[in-house]
């Protein structure tokens, strides 16, 4: 078993959860502004083995830009409907913490 070492939270952070749907057994990655778009940086995990993949984050203030990696492939938060395109086709989620 893997172990997951958490950083205290930054004063004035926000706690904020992520989930996203996809297929039991994937792999899910939550990538953004807020960790440099470092793919392997943040691992989403389905602990009910529901296909619900969740992440928890501490943010500072401000607004960030977000994807989900499933397996490889790039998704915006389908439920999230604030997003920015970055390529033809593409587009990136917008979080504001305040």
């Amino acid at each position: 078993m893997k172990m997951i070492q958490l950083k205290k939270p930054v004063a004035g952070s926000r706690r904020v959860a992520f989930r996203v749907k996809a297929a039991t057994g994937r792999r899910v990655r939550l990538i953004g502004s807020f960790n440099g778009w470092n793919e392997p940086a943040r691992p989403m995990v389905d602990w009910r083995h529901d296909g619900i993949y969740r992440g928890m984050l501490s943010l500072l203030p401000g607004v960030y830009e977000y994807n989900f990696i499933i397996d490889g492939q790039w998704y915006s938060d389908a439920a999230n409907p604030n997003r920015k395109s970055w390529q033809p086709g593409k587009s990136r989620s917008i979080l504001k913490v305040s």
